[in-house]
């Protein structure tokens, strides 16, 4: 298959059936319609590989002795980022719309229209609306990850605490729905037997596990599971006022002002 110093580039998917350097081969595979010269780069390249997640780039060349030179590389297809892109855009419309309306209220209509897609596209990505939840609350533990590795940088201070709930403020100014959603979905599911309940419960888990090493061994904290529980609670709640208050009453001054009750003295 070497002519010159023309390279030849097949590729090989991640499915089991391989895809062949040989043009006859390929097209009795049923995975390659025709091979396409690019004549910029002088190479030939499978045109269909282009429509899977992944796939490899095989490169063949003359070296200067006459020998074979092979260089394997695995590339993205743009399908596979398109496919990321619109599966993100779907999970951000979903967060909103459950933070706002509630799952349960929320419909698939309403989905698709915050979307501007088909229900089919929408189910090409998630067969169910109950499998978009579980995206949704899977993006809000990651979410929660960003806190739980402040904490672990910044140590056991008061200093900590006050960078968590900046960090909040942060996250509530760029997407307001996306830090109030696992709140919302807490309230929603709360006092049933919901499988999501506990899928939720583990996201939180993910801070309050880790807040409450931090406050372990602090001479004013008796129970330091019942503190990080009752501490996430509380900077919830100021990221739901502020979706509630809105301009009324800005969160930065909400957070600050429940960070000044953190040094009042016992009695006033």
């Amino acid at each position: 298959m070497l002519y010159g110093n023309v390279r030849w580039i097949w590729a090989q998917t991640h499915h089991p059936n391989l895809m062949h350097p040989s043009r006859d081969r390929a097209s009795r595979s049923g995975r390659v319609d025709r091979l396409l010269r690019d004549e910029s780069s002088d190479m030939f390249v499978a045109s269909n590989a282009l429509l899977y997640p992944a796939f490899q780039i095989v490169e063949v060349a003359i070296g200067k002795r006459g020998e074979s030179i092979l260089r394997t590389r695995t590339i993205k297809s743009t399908y596979e980022e398109k496919a990321r892109a619109t599966r993100r855009k779907i999970i951000n419309e979903a967060t909103i719309l459950f933070a706002r309306q509630g799952f349960h209220k929320t419909t698939v209509t309403d989905i698709v229209n915050a979307i501007g897609m088909t229900q089919g596209a929408l189910y090409h990505h998630f067969p169910n609306k109950r499998a978009l939840l579980d995206a949704v609350v899977d993006g809000r533990a990651r979410g929660i990850e960003s806190y739980q590795a402040l904490l672990k940088n910044r140590g056991r201070s008061l200093e900590t605490v006050r960078q968590v709930v900046n960090l909040m403020v942060e996250h509530f100014n760029k997407n307001p729905e996306a830090t109030t959603c696992l709140a919302a979905l807490t309230t929603e599911f709360a006092g049933t037997d919901d499988p999501s309940l506990e899928k939720i419960r583990q996201a939180c888990d993910i801070f309050i596990d880790t807040f409450e090493t931090i406050l372990s061994g602090h001479p004013s904290i008796n129970d330091p599971r019942a503190a990080a529980i009752a501490f996430f609670g509380a900077v919830q709640g100021i990221a739901i006022q502020g979706l509630l208050r809105g301009r009324k009453m800005a969160i930065r001054k909400m957070a600050d002002a429940f960070l000044s009750m953190m040094n009042m003295p016992r009695k006033w």
